[in-house]
């Protein structure tokens, strides 16, 4: 099987946009990031995967920065903020809420 590759739509800066997933098992979702902290709450245990710029993860008194790249597993149920110094761009994995 062959990925097929669909470019990014156009999207808001930090504003997440759902992308086509291949199969159910999980859902996709792209993200610009701005130097405008952004929050962020994953209901569903998530990776983030930086493909641009660099991202910095918020969570409590902490922070996490992802170069482009590296990825973050992110445990469901916990509220970040997300911001980038240079306009990162993010892929979000999730496994989705079963129905």
């Amino acid at each position: 099987m062959t990925p097929q590759h669909s470019p990014c739509p156009q999207q808001p800066p930090n504003h997440p946009t759902q992308l086509p997933s291949p199969i159910n098992d999980y859902t996709l979702h792209s993200q610009r990031l701005t130097p405008t902290p952004s929050p962020h709450h994953a209901h569903e245990a998530s990776i983030l995967l930086t493909l641009s710029g660099s991202a910095h993860i918020h969570h409590q008194q902490h922070t996490l920065t992802l170069e482009k790249g590296q990825a973050a597993f992110i445990s469901a149920n916990t509220p970040l903020t997300l911001q980038s110094p240079n306009n990162a761009h993010l892929i979000i994995a999730s496994n989705p809420t079963p129905t």
